[in-house]
């Protein structure tokens, strides 16, 4: 546990953001840029809607929207199964509580299934 909350609060994990700093605390985080590596956006965006990136995979869970509806142009080539199973890890690793967040070895098995 801290007493003093460092960092950039859109990468943060929720258990961080109270102060408790876990290494899935760092799952969580690498869950945004994976989802920034994905769409091209930046973690927040005072000049977009919805402006946190976090906000998209919400309305892609709520089934408003797809993964596909965000995937960055530059990704075109990409194999849609690669994009959605990169997605799914992204998403894994942003689950609410951390204990429901895998560990680096099992991301790091999923984005190598992803790159076979």
């Amino acid at each position: 546990m801290t007493s003093r909350i460092v960092g950039t609060t859109a990468y943060m994990a929720p258990e961080a953001l109270r102060g408790e700093i876990t290494p899935k605390s760092d799952i969580y985080s690498f869950g945004v840029v994976l989802l920034e590596l994905i769409t091209g956006l930046a973690a927040v965006d005072e000049n977009r809607e919805p402006q946190l990136l976090l906000d998209i995979k919400d309305e892609i869970e709520d089934e408003e929207k797809t993964i596909e509806d965000y995937t960055d142009e530059k990704m075109d080539d990409a194999d849609p199964a690669s994009v959605e199973a990169m997605y799914s890890a992204a998403s894994q690793c942003l689950h609410e509580k951390k204990n429901k967040r895998p560990d680096i070895t099992k991301v790091q098995q999923l984005l190598q299934e992803i790159s076979a």
